[in-house]
């Protein structure tokens, strides 16, 4: 595949924007006897890929057809946007953040591109004027957070899909443990629970961290109850950074990944504390179960987020 020069791509999603599947029956003299599904070959189905490039220090998003054979283009059909790779796809619509308009966006992918339907300002969502994750939950919806500030204190709004109206917005807090600061988080919800994994430590140097994994616990999607959950299969973040740390299976158990490497702040000074997942399990970290990753390859591992495919594949 030919891209052009320092593009760096990312799959939102795809979206099969055509396409249509008949039954029929054949009469004979047992009766009717259905025949299997045939495809409609009249109209081709056509994949619609959406994809985050990055060119230079600008980022845009672009749709294709087609991903094993010629050339990506953005220019005069890119959507311009600030994402940090923040967006979302789900039935034909792709959801993002754009820092450089303030706004959360819902673009409607068709077979010419996206079409921009409607904007949400963080600003009247979040005091901070922004958030830092967004994610879909398992009831639908389009769930935005923050970072915690200096007192601790993290925004979040749940919007409704497609309608792409806001249900509730608020904040809560966490508070600090062993005098470190809570600085980062994320997380996925599982039933009226939502488990936020974090990064403690001294806020402004980050040169210190717990010796174990922590999460918090809390009502969803109240955001109350806050209940402190601590593994010590290793250190670092179970928050995530530019992917998600945290994702859920089919059997609703939650697998984290620490970030913990020497190329994540001083984590990497503590070479006897390997980078591992772990589960979370009946509401409590499941202490049977470690996959130590470290033991898998020489030299140091550097995980920063991970994405879960289904069938047990991440």
């Amino acid at each position: 595949m030919n891209f052009m020069s320092n593009y760096v791509f990312r799959l939102i999603g795809s979206l099969l924007v055509s396409g249509v599947l008949f039954s029929a029956c054949s009469e004979d003299e047992g009766g009717t006897t259905p025949t299997p599904d045939v495809p409609d070959t009249s109209e081709e189905v056509v994949p619609q890929y959406t994809m985050l490039a990055s060119v230079g220090d600008q980022e845009y998003m672009v749709t294709t057809h087609d991903l094993t054979s010629g050339e990506i283009s953005v220019v005069g059909r890119g959507v311009e946007i600030e994402s940090y790779g923040n967006a979302e796809a789900r039935d034909g619509y792709v959801y993002t953040i754009n820092y450089r308009g303030g706004n959360v966006e819902q673009y409607k992918v068709t077979v010419d591109g996206l079409d921009n339907v409607a904007s949400l300002s963080m600003a009247s969502l979040s005091p901070s004027g922004g958030f830092r994750i967004m994610q879909q939950t398992p009831e639908g919806d389009l769930l935005l957070m923050n970072w915690p500030d200096d007192n601790g204190q993290s925004t979040f709004a749940i919007v409704g899909l497609p309608s792409f109206t806001v249900k509730s917005s608020g904040s809560f807090a966490l508070p600090d443990v062993g005098g470190l600061d809570p600085e980062e988080i994320g997380g996925v919800v599982k039933g009226d629970k939502i488990y936020l994994g974090t990064m403690y430590t001294n806020r402004g140097e980050w040169t210190t961290f717990p010796d174990s994994l922590i999460t918090w616990k809390l009502d969803y999607p109240s955001f109350t109850n806050p209940e402190m959950m601590v593994s010590t299969a290793s250190l670092g973040t179970v928050a995530g950074f530019s992917g998600s740390s945290s994702v859920l299976d089919e059997q609703g158990d939650i697998y984290q990944q620490n970030i913990r490497s020497k190329h994540w702040y001083n984590m990497g000074t503590r070479e006897e504390m390997p980078t591992v997942f772990v589960r979370i399990r009946d509401g409590e970290y499941d202490d049977s179960y470690v996959f130590n990753v470290s033991e898998q390859f020489p030299g140091t591992v550097s995980l920063i987020g991970f994405v879960y495919a289904g069938n047990g594949i991440a």
